[in-house]
Order: structure tokens, then C-alpha cells, then sequence
């Protein structure tokens, strides 16, 4: 059920794909910053954030979604 503070799944993600629901804080924020939940978003993109979690706590800083916007874009997909 779709409400406030929950994240939207396809259940074939977690029948078929074997996809696991563990997100931290800051993917969660930043899934709530572009309105879309992790389905909608490119596989390479799960990396990218994971990278930037890794990257930031190497450098002793905070994974921030302004940080993360400012090094990484978004290009959205046009319909066919």
C-alpha cells in the first residue's frame, strides 16, 4: 500500500530479480528529492550512489543530496 514514508516495488523485483529492500538514509533521500522509487531508476544508478556513500565516508564527509546533485545529473527519459 502507497503512502506517506513508503517506497513503491514492482513485486516481480522481488520474485524474479532477487531484489532486496535495505536502503539507507541517504538513497532514501534521495529517491523523495526526484519523486521516484528505485524501479524507476537505471540499475547503474544504484552503483553510482553507493560509490558516493563509499566516496564520502572515505573523505570523513556526509552524503548529502545536494553534494551528490552537484557531482551527478539526472537525464530523464522521453516517452516513444
Amino acid at each position: 500500500m502507497w503512502g506517506w514514508g513508503t517506497i513503491p516495488m514492482y513485486e516481480i523485483a522481488f520474485q524474479q530479480m532477487g531484489y532486496r529492500v535495505k536502503f539507507t538514509d541517504f538513497e532514501t533521500a534521495v529517491f523523495g528529492h526526484l519523486r521516484v522509487s528505485p524501479s524507476q531508476l537505471h540499475p547503474n544508478s544504484m552503483a553510482f550512489l553507493r560509490a558516493f556513500e563509499v566516496t564520502a565516508g572515505y573523505l570523513r564527509i556526509a552524503p548529502i543530496v545536494k553534494l551528490f546533485f552537484h557531482a551527478f545529473g539526472l537525464q530523464r527519459s522521453c516517452p516513444k
